[in-house]
């Protein structure tokens, strides 16, 4: 997406955890509080994984299916301490229910997106988090192809192990933003 301010220093974070391996890299234009992010989620694990970052789908919906685009995260800012996350509940009517990525042993999903950070606060870290959970039989139902693979509707509120990057020092520049 192009930007008409010039980019803040930029950076990047690697965090590993027993299921998957996220890392996350991040690029703020203070001018209009732009954040671009850009992430790459490996699951290390033998069996397929649940990545919750799809958002919310309407039973209404259900016929339809997904566009297999990633959810807006909810950003929490605290003390200049930028937190995008992606929630572990499903949100909209009370019928609604959480979509996830299936992502294969060994498989790789990488996305990029942004978001303008609320509020006139002066951003100091920033970090991303998703939840995650094994994909286990009779907890999902449906496969709608995406263009990162199939999305599957949870028949339940999964267990989920809440995958964070490090904290990527934005106030100070850290590391370029790399591909």
């Amino acid at each position: 997406m192009p930007h008409d301010s010039a980019p803040h220093p930029q950076a990047a974070a690697d965090s590993r955890r027993p299921l998957a391996v996220l890392v996350a890299q991040f690029r703020y234009y203070t001018e209009n509080r732009l954040l671009d992010f850009r992430y790459t989620l490996t699951n290390d694990a033998a069996a397929p994984l649940a990545v919750f970052d799809r958002g919310s789908l309407d039973k209404s919906l259900d016929a339809v299916g997904p566009t297999g685009k990633v959810a807006r995260p909810t950003i929490r800012i605290e003390n200049g301490d930028v937190t995008l996350d992606f929630p572990a509940q499903p949100t909209g009517t009370p019928d609604a229910r959480l979509l996830a990525l299936e992502l294969t042993p060994k498989g790789r999903v990488q996305v990029e997106a942004w978001e303008t950070l609320p509020g006139a606060d002066a951003v100091k870290r920033v970090r991303l988090c998703i939840p995650v959970a094994p994909m286990s039989d009779g907890q999902f139902e449906g496969a709608i192809n995406g263009k990162d693979g199939p999305v599957r509707i949870a028949t339940a509120i999964p267990r989920t192990q809440l995958l964070c990057s490090d904290w990527v020092d934005i106030e100070h520049g850290a590391a370029d933003w790399t591909g």
